[in-house]
């Protein structure tokens, strides 16, 4: 059974004894550790995604070339990261007390200037709760620019990517170039 977060802050704190022994051999109440407040039970998010969405699946098929790639669900959609995420497949947004749900969408960290140049396009939005760290949300379909969907993945992977990972890869050319992904035409059967 898998262990919360609860037990396992009991585990590297364990409970103090009720009764403990002074030195002159008389007992005294001890304090029981509790937990910190910050400590809570996490909230469990509902799978928001088609495992098997083509679109999705063009994503990932570039996304995880990027060096040290790897995939997770976060907050019940698809998120590519490295130590932070670059890439999320979905997104919200929220429009007055409504949110309105972009299911087949992927969302990227982009500089100030191409942020400002893609928001600009019907297709791209601000997403809820990431737009104000330079998120943006852009809708795909099967006739989307993969080409230019892949770039501004691995600008978001650049973007995100540790100083450390940054440094050993310099010389050895951007990320797609490095690894010899793309998904644009190469992907295209997906």
């Amino acid at each position: 059974m898998k262990k919360g977060v609860l037990d396992q802050w009991a585990e590297k704190h364990p409970l103090a004894p009720t009764l403990v022994t002074n030195k002159d051999s008389s007992t005294r109440k001890a304090s029981v550790h509790k937990p910190p407040s910050h400590y809570c039970v996490p909230m469990a998010h509902q799978q928001m995604f088609d495992d098997d969405d083509p679109l999705l699946e063009r994503l990932r098929a570039f996304a995880l070339t990027l060096p040290e790639a790897a995939e997770k669900v976060s907050h019940g959609r698809p998120a590519f990261f490295t130590t932070r995420v670059f890439a999320y497949f979905g997104g919200a947004l929220k429009i007055g007390d409504q949110w309105v749900q972009h299911p087949q969408s992927i969302l990227v960290k982009l500089d100030d200037d191409e942020r400002r140049a893609l928001l600009s396009e019907p297709r791209s939005w601000v997403p809820a709760y990431l737009g104000t760290s330079g998120w943006v949300g852009i809708d795909v379909d099967e006739d989307s620019d993969w080409d230019e969907l892949s770039e501004l993945v691995e600008t978001s992977w650049m973007e995100t990517a540790s100083p450390q990972l940054l440094r050993k890869l310099q010389g050895n050319g951007r990320p797609g170039e490095a690894t010899g992904s793309g998904f644009g035409k190469e992907f295209e059967h997906l």
